[in-house]
C-alpha cells in the first residue's frame, strides 16, 4: 500500500495522520511537553469489530509547539530490524520546516511549515470548545463533531481533545463514506499512554546524511530495498505538492 505519510493533504478533514499545527507564531508559549502513544486501527465500515490493518503512533510536543509522530516501519524481511526503523513527521517550529524522515529509505522530504493543508485532528491551542465528555486517560476532554463533504466522499470525525494537554486528541473517530454509498472505512485512533514530559531527541531529529527525495523517490527506493514493486498511485499529487513547495524552503 502506497505510504500515506508522504501523500499531501488532498482533503483536510479526511487526512490520515498527517500532524500539523495551525499556530499564529505570535501565540504565547510555552507549551506543556507531552508524549503521547496511540493504536490506530482501520475497520470495514460493515464490520467495526475486526480491523483489517492496526498501527502503532507516537506523538510528541515540545514546549515550543513543535510536533513530531513517528510510526514504525512495517518488517521488511531483506532489512535485518526493519521493524526498528521508523517514518518521523517533524513540524519544527525553529525551523519553520515540516520533514518527513524515512529511516528505512535513509531519506528525507522537507517542506515550509505552512505549505501543506492542516490536519484539523492536530491543532493545538490553550482552550479547546466542544461538549464536555467525561475524561480518558484520566485527562478531562471535550468532543467535537466534523461532517466534509465533496462530490466523491463523505468525511465524518468525532474527536475527543484535552485541555490540560494543549488540546491534542485523545481519541480520535473518523468515517469515509463513498457517494453513491459504497463500502467504507472506519478509522478509530485510541491513546494508550501520555506522558508529561519532554519528548527524547531523536524524534526531532533530521539526519544529515540523509538523502533529500520527492515522494516518488521515496517510493521507488522503498521498493527496491523490499524486492518488489511499488505502487505508484497518488505518486504525481504528492509530488507536484512537493515541486511547489520547494522553492519556498528557507536555507
Amino acid at each position: 500500500m502506497l505510504d500515506r505519510l508522504h501523500l499531501p493533504c488532498l482533503y483536510p478533514a479526511g487526512c490520515l495522520l498527517l500532524a500539523m499545527t495551525q499556530l499564529a507564531y505570535g501565540q504565547v508559549t510555552p507549551f506543556k511537553p507531552v508524549i503521547i502513544s496511540y493504536t490506530d486501527s482501520f475497520f470495514e465500515k460493515s464490520d467495526p469489530t475486526k480491523p483489517f490493518q492496526t498501527i502503532a503512533e507516537t506523538l510528541a510536543m515540545r514546549s515550543d509547539g513543535s510536533i513530531s509522530i513517528a510510526r514504525p516501519h512495517v518488517r521488511v524481511s531483506t532489512v535485518p530490524n526493519s521493524e526498528r526503523l521508523f517514518v518521523i513527521r517533524i513540524l519544527d517550529l525553529e525551523s519553520s520546516r515540516f520533514t518527513v524522515v524515512d529511516q528505512l529509505t535513509r531519506s528525507t522530504t522537507t517542506y515550509p511549515s505552512g505549505s501543506r493543508g492542516a490536519d484539523p485532528m492536530f491543532q493545538i491551542s490553550e482552550n479547546c470548545s466542544g461538549k464536555s465528555d467525561n475524561s480518558i486517560l484520566g485527562f478531562s476532554v471535550v468532543r467535537q463533531d466534523h461532517v466534509q463533504t465533496t462530490p466523491s466522499r463523505r468525511f465524518t470525525s468525532r474527536v475527543w481533545r484535552s485541555a490540560q494537554l494543549n488540546c491534542l486528541p485523545l481519541r480520535i473517530e473518523k468515517t469515509v463514506e463513498h457517494t453513491p454509498a459504497e463500502k467504507g472505512t472506519l478509522e478509530i485512533r485510541t491513546a494508550n499512554s501520555v506522558h508529561l514530559q519532554s519528548p527524547p531527541a531523536w524524534m526531532f531529529t533530521v539526519p544529515s546524511d540523509f538523502t533529500e527525495r520527492k515522494p516518488s523517490e521515496v517510493f521507488a527506493e522503498a521498493a527496491r530495498i523490499k524486492g518488489g514493486g511499488g505502487e505508484s498511485g497518488g505518486a504525481a499529487a504528492a509530488d507536484k505538492a512537493y515541486e511547489r513547495s520547494k522553492a519556498q524552503v528557507p536555507h
